[in-house]
């Protein structure tokens, strides 16, 4: 019963903007299904199955980006290969506050390690790329509803296959443990 009128009032917030806004409430949070490093599940997680190249980006990159906004976007791909991110060049978002992106940010998750990558903000720069170690990446946008900014961001995503050597080192470890563990061990008797 509750659930409901949160996503109620929550769209009535968004849908109303500003003349919905009281000074008593600086922020309204929905509240997050699982938060796990930083990183919230959202109810509106893109999946995107990535067979070849692509990209995400703030909506109306490379132009002023709208406020209150929560995106998250999951990139899978097959399990033989790797996801390579490319910054654009172009990138502003609401400056830090006390050098910590707290406000409006962009941050990637390896799913693989379930690490945070990084999260940036401002006109800081940008690292040229990231390579997922496993097959799963999330990227999440948060703005709040104070001072967007342009031009926002957008990450271009490719793919990258896993070299055979280390397809081949993975499973012959993976072996070498297995044969290890079906092995019956010798036991010793009493010594005579």
């Amino acid at each position: 019963m509750i659930l409901p009128l949160l996503f109620l009032l929550a769209s009535l917030l968004q849908q109303y903007g500003s003349a919905a806004e009281s000074s008593h409430v600086s922020k309204f949070h929905l509240p997050s299904v699982k938060e796990q490093n930083g990183v919230q599940d959202s109810h509106q997680e893109k999946v995107i199955t990535v067979s070849g190249e692509g990209m995400v980006h703030s909506p109306d990159f490379p132009h002023t980006y709208p406020r209150n906004t929560a995106l998250a976007w999951r990139l899978v791909a097959s399990s033989n290969t790797r996801i390579q991110l490319t910054f654009d060049e172009r990138f502003g978002l609401e400056d830090p506050e006390d050098g910590t992106c707290k406000y409006d940010f962009v941050e990637i998750e390896d799913l693989t390690e379930k690490t945070i990558l990084g999260r940036w903000c401002g006109s800081q720069s940008v690292p040229t790329s990231h390579t997922s170690k496993g097959s799963q990446i999330r990227i999440r946008f948060i703005s709040d509803e104070y001072f967007p900014s342009e031009p926002g961001f957008c990450i271009r995503y490719s793919l990258l296959p896993v070299r055979r050597s280390t397809l081949e080192q993975q499973h012959s470890v993976s072996s070498v443990v297995n044969q290890q563990l079906l092995k019956p061990h010798a036991t010793q008797g009493p010594a005579l």
